[in-house]
Order: C-alpha cells, then structure tokens, then sequence
C-alpha cells in the first residue's frame, strides 16, 4: 500500500480503508480490514451511506468524509491517474495482482496491490470437471494479468477478465448458445449470472446472502471439488429417474394388453401397479448405494484402543484412520492424507441444498 505523496500518513490511509471495507461483504474486504488492524489502526464506528459501486468499488461517509475505493473503472472516472506518478503505480503493478484506489473527498490518497489466493483444491476440481466432459470457463472483473496467474494455477482454463455484472450475463447467454450452461459464484457481482444461467450454484459458506438467494443450487461446503461430485450425482439421479418412467409404462402397458385380451383381472392390475412402485423405489434406493460403495466408510467398533478408524468399501476391510484417506475414493494404497468424506451413515456434512 502506498500514499500518492509523502503528506499522506499511511496510517490514516489505513484507517479511511478499513473502515469502508468493513461494511463490505467482498472477499478482499476482510484481508483489508486484518491488514490495517495489523498495523494498529483502529476501525471507526462512524460510518454511514455505504453503497456499492456496481463494477467500481464501494464508498461511504466517515467521520463526515467520503471515501471511495475502488479498482481501475473508479480511478478512471473520477480522474485519479493524474493524480500519481508512474512510478508509484508501477510498483503496486505486480503480475497476478489487483490494484485498487483509494481517495477521500473525491482526492486520490493511495492506491495498494491485492492477489487472490487459489484455493488448494481448485486444480483437481478443474480437473475433475474436465473428465466429466465439461468445459470450465472463469469470469471475473479482475484484470487480464490475474485472471491469466489463475487460469495457469488451476489447469489453463479458458478466461474472460474485466467484466462487469452485466458483462458476465452477456458472456453466459453466449456460452449458453453452445449448450446447457451453470454459473457458480459466491458474490453480489455474480447474482446476476447466476438468475440468468441454466443452473446458477452458489458457494454456502462464503457466499453471499444475494447469491444464496439468486441461485438455484447453493454448496453447503467451499470445496470445490463436491461440482464433480453434484454432477456425478445429478446424472445418476436422472438416469434413475428414465429407468423408472421406462419400467412404468412399460409394465402398465403390459398389464393393459393382458387385461384387454382377458388374462389380466383388475386385481391382477392392482398388484402389478403395487409391485411396480416397490421396484421403483428400491431402484432409485441404488443411487445412494453406489455413492457409499467404495468411498470412506467407518468401521463399527473399535480397533485396539483406537476408536474412528475407517475401512475402504465393502471389500478388503482393510482400516484406515480418518486423516489416512484419499478423498472420496479409498484403495489400498493410499498416499496422500485427506479427510474423509463419508462415514456409514451417508455424509459427514451436507454436499448441496436445493
């Protein structure tokens, strides 16, 4: 972070930032907010009119004074690149980051560098996806240079940087021309894309009350790796579902022609009705049956003095402790220690809400 000129205290610049950013429910917001308190700022609890700035920032009134900070769009409208030298702007210009602005009664104070840091599992939930045959497209209002530090963590996605709300629409209804399209998001930016997608899927945790609201599907976990797993399950739910409207009519046909050349009578057609809605029930049953088999399970009992440990399946009975599995799929040769996902009674935490 740095002032524009040697008269501006870098800590009352912390304190003008933190105090805004702390009404604001942007994922950067808080790492403001820790920055500034690191350095022994104290928030203010005066302050009022915050709002938004669609695609720009946030501002508000403190203690009297408008502060408004924002990314590029901002400092573009308000004329704040007259404001700083080159010099002090190429410094907060490191590759992979975000600059953001900061003035205060429409006076451009400081500006400072943010990077977003991928979370760990984003490349194997890239991945994953890709197996699944779907193509994986990110939007975002940062700039090209973080978007393009992103897409190269995470597996060289395809990208679209510098978007506004109603940019992401857009690009959505393109990528909707090319077939079933779903929007994941977890900000007030990203509710718009997520009403206008096929499937808009929220991020519980971190996301946004907007967002919870906006979409369709909201995660109740940050792990980006259950999108595989809520497809997985979405296409077994749905084949499932074909197979038992098949049995169904094709069982009722085969009692009607019985019936119409006499074998068949009306309590005949009642059983085979009764029988069918058995069969479909317990077929449907099969989905969460095939979603324990081969996936952490715990074992009943204790071994040794060792309670909690787990077994892989329903086969080798081979134990394995809680932090010895491999993600949702345990074998017998297990290398890199993660939790597992599933104990005997189905899931330890709830993947998805409808």
């Amino acid at each position: 972070m740095l002032p524009v000129d040697s008269t501006t205290d870098i800590r009352q610049l912390l304190y003008w930032i933190a105090s805004v950013e702390s009404k604001s429910s942007h994922p950067m917001a808080p790492a403001l907010v820790a920055y500034a308190q690191l350095h022994g700022v104290e928030i203010s609890q005066e302050v009022t009119d915050f709002e938004i700035l669609s695609g720009e920032g946030v501002s508000a009134l403190v203690d009297r004074h408008l502060i408004q900070i924002g990314n590029e769009r901002l400092a573009s409208r308000l004329g704040w690149h007259e404001d700083i030298d080159g010099v002090t702007l190429e410094k907060c210009n490191v590759e992979g980051s975000t600059v953001g602005w900061a003035g205060v009664d429409g006076k451009c104070l400081g500006v400072y560098s943010m990077a977003d840091q991928h979370r760990p599992e984003a490349y194997e939930a890239m991945e994953s996806l890709k197996k699944l045959g779907i193509k994986v497209v990110m939007l975002t209002g940062d700039n090209h240079s973080s978007a393009l530090a992103v897409s190269n963590k995470v597996g060289s996605i395809e990208f679209h940087a510098q978007l506004l709300p109603e940019d992401k629409v857009r690009t959505l209804q393109e990528l909707k021309s090319t077939g079933i399209t779903s929007m994941i998001g977890d900000g007030i930016n990203d509710a718009p894309a997520l009403a206008a997608a096929d499937v808009g899927i929220a991020m519980g945790v971190a996301g946004s009350a907007v967002a919870m609201e906006t979409a369709h599907v909201a995660l109740m976990t940050n792990d980006l790796r259950k999108l595989a797993a809520a497809v997985i399950l979405g296409r077994k739910c749905r084949s499932k579902i074909q197979q038992n409207v098949c049995l169904s009519i094709l069982t009722k046909a085969i009692i009607i022609a019985l019936a119409a050349t006499g074998y068949a009578s009306l309590w005949a057609a009642v059983l085979g009705d009764v029988v069918t809605c058995i069969v479909v029930i317990f077929n449907s049953m099969l989905v969460l049956k095939k979603a324990q088999n081969g996936l952490c399970r715990k074992k009943s009992g204790t071994i040794g003095s060792v309670i909690g440990w787990f077994t892989c399946g329903d086969t080798s009975g081979t134990p394995y402790h809680e932090n010895d599995c491999c993600g949702t799929k345990c074998t017998d040769n297990c290398e890199a220690p993660k939790r597992c996902c599933e104990d005997s009674l189905g899931l330890k935490e709830p993947l998805l809400t409808l």
